[in-house]
């Protein structure tokens, strides 16, 4: 399941082979993605995808935080409770200062690289529907999700998931152009809701 659900990515393949959380979350944004029915409905799948995306980010960021945080007193030799005077002040005070730089630019990455991961699971989801509607043989990267893939596939068309598709990689084009992910979510669940109304969604953003 891991193999096939990472679409050829390690490090993702790794993460939900060992984390639930990482399974569930997966599991949540797929199936409100076909699940939706109206535009607040839309708005509330992405919002909740984005919130799950920037929790996991946050997580990570603040055990990266922590540990650099350790390395940096290690450095100048700061013990716990313990106050820097002098001329050694300003050389920390600096140093923490570009590392908060560093870490709070990093943060912001990572919300954006797991709003993408999310776009990327959808982007598996919305090739198996397409796969289902053209009655293609080959193997559904959501295998297990198949009876709800069909189910969705049978009220669509080719055409119409292939411009959901398009409108998943514009979101995460604008996400790495650094669109609020909030936004560029919000137009991919518009275009899965209704396809022909993705291109008017995206344009008054």
């Amino acid at each position: 399941f891991a193999a096939r659900a990472s679409q050829g990515h390690i490090g993702r393949a790794r993460g939900l082979a060992t984390e639930e959380a990482s399974r569930t979350r997966r599991q949540s944004d797929l199936r409100s993605a076909i699940s939706l029915r109206d535009v607040p409905s839309c708005v509330f799948a992405a919002h909740e995808m984005v919130t799950a995306a920037t929790t996991a980010a946050n997580t990570r960021a603040d055990e990266l935080d922590t540990k650099e945080d350790e390395q940096l007193k290690a450095a100048f030799g700061i013990e716990e409770g313990s106050r820097v005077k002098g001329p050694s002040k300003l050389k920390v005070e600096a140093a923490k200062k570009q590392l908060l730089k560093h870490q709070k630019s990093r943060r912001k990455r990572m919300i954006r690289d797991e709003a993408d991961r999310s776009l990327v699971d959808l982007l598996g989801l919305f090739r198996d529907v397409l796969m289902v509607q053209v009655g293609s043989n080959l193997e559904l990267i959501n295998q297990e999700m198949r009876p709800a893939v069909e189910s969705f596939a049978a009220r669509g068309n080719p055409a119409d998931t292939t411009r959901t598709l398009v409108a998943i990689e514009q979101a995460r084009a604008s996400i790495k152009a650094s669109t609020p992910p909030q936004l560029a979510v919000e137009a991919v669940m518009v275009s899965i809701k209704d396809p022909k109304l993705a291109s008017v969604h995206v344009n008054t953003q």
